[in-house]
């Protein structure tokens, strides 16, 4: 079981991204369901919602996606602390994500990569369980 799941509230000052400015408030949630990890994320960025969520088996196999641009995503639980993510279009790695839990389970660290047409965007976010 990972240490990741749980709900997670963003700390917006920690926060650092390579084009751009982190969120003014956001809520990361990470379940376990049938053998699927869930993810919904939510956060608020120059008073505008955002809402993105996916689901994917915890084996780490790819499955297909209905996330627009992307044909399929995957999982993985490297370790109980840490949790990784790729997204893809065709053989193209779009995205991917590394999540990391504090030693006292009480901080998530969420590295990301976005391989954009206009380029490579990084973002290093930090949230504090809810």
């Amino acid at each position: 079981m990972s240490n990741c799941i749980g709900t997670w509230v963003l700390i917006p000052e920690l926060c650092h991204y390579s084009k751009g400015h982190p969120p003014d408030a956001g809520r990361y949630e990470i379940g376990m369901i049938d053998g699927r990890f869930v993810f919904v994320i939510q956060s608020e960025k120059d008073g505008q919602p955002v809402r993105s969520d996916f689901s994917a088996p915890a084996n780490g196999e790819a499955e297909e996606t209905h996330i627009p641009g992307l044909t399929h995503v995957s999982v993985q639980a490297v370790d109980d602390a840490t949790l990784d993510s790729s997204a893809f279009a065709g053989d193209r790695r779009m995205a991917y994500a590394r999540r990391r839990v504090s030693p006292d389970g009480q901080l998530l660290s969420v590295f990301m990569e976005n391989n954009l047409p206009s380029g490579a965007v990084q973002i290093y976010q930090v949230y504090k369980r809810a």
